[in-house]
């Protein structure tokens, strides 16, 4: 215990690397945010926000915690919206995470060195790094999960008793993030793996921990979704609380392409694909970064491989729930979604945690004085070495331009936000009064309500509703047929493209323009593919309908980001365009 017997210095140094975090974060804030981020802010801000809005069921305080944190500020003077808000939530919460990690680790390894590297590695990572400072779930379920973690590591000098405080740190993980109760195996492991307990105090310790588990989670659930979501039933509860698995649109990607996706999410998870950028670290390419980085990987493997026996006789507890927690985490996302890297961050704890402590036990390799010094400097140089170049590789515009296309990127000031160069064209040519038609699957919409304040047409939720009704019409038919055989079912004779022609006909009729995003018209558009794909449409059905009207390109900065909706070119349609405009 020679160093964790300092605990002044330790307390000092651990001080440091989270005022470090937050300076660090603080300089790097983010300004293109993800579509939930924005969906919790714009739900976080409002004056009359419902109360069911603020418990989603797959991570059911975060919303909540935010519109406290948000009311709290706007109490005490805070000049701040949602995004600011949750901002300012997650980069606390993150930069804590990163102090957690460090005791964690120091109180594992007794080197107070290595584990300070390796907390800055997870902090340096870009998905943490990312989401440390832009509105989102994910940070905070990464966060609690790792508390839980670190409470668990006190168990060894504790009663039993202490089980408890283990089950209701692990209860604020789940309610965190309902995918955190797959860390169960990873925990109770974890208890039956210290030595210091005998048989009957782990299985003490084991039942409180699950029961402070169950009544933790279950209480609230069963609390929020009786009196604040309504939930009056059974039935209906259980379906709130896995709503999410009734979607879709997630899950069942364990094919060679999601498997595929997954791998390279994980590497993006601590390097930023590499953009035309210019950066601290510009003699340094994406692959070239990556292939450094997998090889320190792989050497820190190979070490675990062999020497597992010494670091799992000093460091099992530590061992197990690191790869119980990668175990339980990496084939669920991989099925789940495997592109977003949003889904790989809480698996960069575990891995930084379990290279801090192979790293920590190379530094012991010799016992002579002279040998131990210098394979002690030469370790923590190499590891320092790849601190480094993850910190200079993701700093700057590569963190703060995250998720921008390129070409913005080439021509953005240091101070944009996302879809920049889209909005000042649309600030540049739509007018007030005029249409915007767009996908409405993305961010855009809420970049528009939040800075431009133009009106706009969502195919998404047009479309949407013709689909409901056109469900409701076949369920109907369906029940009176069953109820008389005789009855003569109703066609379905909805019509959401000759709908939609008329609206852009009443724009014109009113002198009002009609515009559309190229993501609803271009042909290789991944979001208009995507939207389709949702409204189970055929393929290039979107763009088949537009290219029934005649498109003029806008071009700003040599780009084209929509097109000028004109009247339609067959006859037959500027026809009766006529024959409206001739009424009285």
């Amino acid at each position: 215990m020679r160093e964790w017997n300092k605990p002044a210095s330790t307390l000092l140094l651990g001080f440091g690397l989270w005022l470090f975090c937050v300076f660090i974060y603080l300089s790097h804030i983010p300004l293109n945010y993800t579509y939930d981020g924005m969906v919790f802010a714009s739900h976080i801000e409002r004056d009359h926000t419902p109360l069911w809005d603020l418990f989603h069921p797959h991570h059911l305080i975060y919303t909540f915690l935010g519109r406290l944190l948000f009311l709290w500020g706007k109490a005490h003077g805070a000049e701040w919206d949602g995004l600011v808000t949750l901002q300012f939530f997650d980069l606390m919460t993150g930069s804590l995470g990163i102090l957690i990690a460090f005791h964690l680790m120091v109180r594992e390894t007794n080197d107070r060195v290595i584990a300070a590297l390796s907390a800055l590695g997870l902090s340096f990572s870009f998905s943490y790094w990312y989401f440390s400072t832009s509105p989102g779930v994910r940070i905070f379920a990464t966060v609690t999960p790792l508390f839980a973690w670190y409470v668990l590591t006190f168990q060894k000098k504790a009663r039993p008793a202490f089980g408890w405080w283990i089950g209701f740190a692990h209860g604020l993980a789940v309610l965190g993030h309902q995918t955190n109760i797959l860390l169960i195996p990873a925990f109770v492991g974890g208890i039956w793996l210290i030595r210091e307990k005998s048989l009957w105090d782990k299985a003490k310790i084991t039942f409180y921990y699950l029961i402070a588990l169950t009544l933790s989670v279950l209480g609230v659930y069963g609390f929020v979704g009786r009196f604040a979501c309504v939930r009056l039933t059974y039935a209906s509860w259980m379906w709130w609380v896995f709503s999410y698995f009734h979607v879709q649109q997630w899950g069942g990607h364990l094919e060679q392409a999601g498997i595929n996706q997954g791998g390279f999410a994980m590497v993006k998870a601590f390097l930023q694909e590499n953009i035309p950028l210019k950066t601290m670290a510009a003699p340094l390419t994406f692959s070239t970064t990556e292939t450094l980085l997998i090889y320190a990987l792989w050497f820190l493997l190979a070490a675990l491989v062999i020497r597992f026996g010494s670091i799992w006789k000093n460091q099992r507890q530590t061992i197990w729930v690191a790869f119980l927690w990668l175990l339980a985490f990496v084939p669920f996302f991989i099925w789940w979604e495997p592109w977003n890297i949003e889904f790989w961050v809480s698996s960069t704890v575990p891995c930084w945690i379990l290279m801090g402590v192979v790293v920590s036990n190379l530094t012991g390799v010799f016992r002579q004085p002279v040998l131990y010094g210098a394979n002690r400097v030469l370790v923590m140089g190499l590891w320092a070495g790849v601190v480094a170049l993850l910190f200079f590789y993701n700093f700057s515009s590569v963190v703060k331009n995250f998720g921008m296309p390129a070409v913005a990127v080439e021509e953005a000031k240091p101070a944009v936000h996302g879809h920049q160069m889209l909005l000042n064209a649309i600030d540049w040519k739509v007018e007030p009064e005029d249409l915007l038609v767009l996908d409405g699957i993305n961010t855009i919409p809420f970049y528009i309500d939040r800075y431009k304040k133009r009106k706009y047409l969502s195919l998404h939720a047009f479309l949407k509703r013709y689909r409901l009704m056109a469900k409701a019409e076949e369920a109907s038919n369906k029940l009176n047929l069953s109820k008389n055989p005789r009855f003569v079912p109703t066609p379905v004779s909805l019509d959401p493209w000759g709908d939609l022609t008329d609206i852009f006909k009443q724009e014109w009729k009113h002198h009002h323009r009609v515009w559309v995003l190229t993501e609803a018209v271009d042909e290789k558009d991944a979001w208009r593919i995507r939207l389709e794909k949702m409204m189970d449409l055929p393929l290039g059905q979107l763009t088949d309908f537009f290219n029934g009207f005649e498109l003029k390109p806008v071009i700003y900065h040599k780009n084209v980001y929509f097109y000028e909706v004109r009247k339609p070119k067959t006859t037959a349609l500027m026809d009766s365009e006529d024959e409206d405009n001739q009424k009285p």
